[in-house]
């Protein structure tokens, strides 16, 4: 072989290894992500969370029959039933009104067995319970409404309170929190009929004026008012399963009297009182994380008002608005598509 053809063969064979090394080189690039650049934007996307979802606030045209606060809400099988509650005068009412989302409309429903306002209301078996709450002096009475009729006694608390939250889960009602006359209370209490109670714990921090919703079988309070007299910023969740409560996280600021509400099963927070005044927030809570971000503002800020989830629409009746008094409006929320 000629030293021409050696030296052509030579060239050739450092030219395959050169471009075999070449394509090994861009394999590895490509498997790693690609440039460093590339790479590093990947990775920040990946650890990116998803937006929050965010609702659409509106004021309903539907109105109270006048205004109302401190009201208590149960979402049934025909809408939302509004209780009670107290009008500008602090008088405490024994109406019981429902509001109807299809056709939307309210109508009176019935009456108390007598004039209440922060009382607590949860629906079991199609039977709308209604516990403790107060009007001149805080009451321990439970009491079954009657569709078009007056309400009847049905039992008793183990002690007075008002100012408490319940809730459904699992075919039980779950009572918690709330004031005896004198303090803040932690204790949960579990009842199946209204009739016979069994202490089934207590959430980690007493509280009076929480916004209360479960996910699952986890119960979760949002603020409320401390025994001092401050309102608090702490999240709390109550496990139906084993009975152990925690707090979980906070809220961006200090709240209370403020409203909680399920819908396309996230929790949203809702108004409420922060430093003296109403509030027209709109949080969503993650339970993953147990943050809770903006997701939105009401169209007016209220607090103290009555709360519930008809046919996947948030509303919320009554309240005391931005002048201090208590107000008639009506205000629905919806997920934003």
């Amino acid at each position: 072989m000629s030293g021409a053809r050696r030296r052509g063969l030579l060239r050739l064979v450092v030219l395959v290894v050169v471009v075999g090394w070449l394509v090994v080189l861009a394999a590895k690039t490509v498997l790693s992500g690609g440039s460093g650049t590339t790479s590093t934007s990947v990775k920040a996307a990946g650890r990116q969370s998803a937006p929050p979802a965010r609702v659409t606030a509106q004021t309903s045209s539907l109105r109270l029959p006048g205004p109302l606060h401190g009201a208590t809400a149960a979402s049934t099988s025909d809408g939302l039933l509004v209780i009670g509650g107290a009008d500008r005068s602090d008088t405490s009412t024994d109406q019981v009104l429902l509001l109807k989302a299809q056709p939307e409309g309210i109508a009176r429903e019935g009456t108390l067995a007598q004039p209440l306002h922060d009382a607590a209301a949860a629906t079991l078996g199609g039977h709308t319970i209604v516990f403790g709450g107060g009007a001149s002096t805080t009451v321990d009475t439970v009491q079954e409404l009657v569709p078009g009729g007056a309400a009847h006694q049905i039992g008793r608390l183990p002690s007075t309170v008002s100012d408490l939250a319940a809730v459904g889960v699992g075919g039980a009602a779950y009572v918690l929190g709330g004031y005896d006359g004198q303090t803040p209370i932690a204790s949960v209490l579990r009842t199946t009929d209204g009739r016979s109670f069994t202490n089934a714990g207590s959430i980690a921090t007493g509280v009076r004026y929480a916004a209360v919703a479960a996910l699952g079988q986890r119960i979760y309070a949002f603020g409320g008012e401390l025994g001092t007299g401050a309102d608090t910023s702490v999240i709390q969740e109550y496990d139906t399963a084993t009975g152990h409560a925690q707090v979980v996280g906070h809220l961006p600021q200090t709240v209370s009297h403020a409203a909680a509400v399920v819908l396309d099963g996230s929790i949203y927070v809702l108004g409420g009182r922060r430093n003296g005044s109403a509030s027209a927030q709109i949080l969503r809570f993650d339970p993953t994380s147990h943050a809770a971000v903006p997701a939105g503002r009401l169209p007016s800020p209220v607090f103290d008002a009555a709360a519930g989830t008809v046919s996947g629409v948030g509303y919320l009746a009554g309240g005391i608005g931005a002048q201090g008094t208590s107000v008639d409006g009506i205000l629905t929320v919806r997920p934003s598509r």
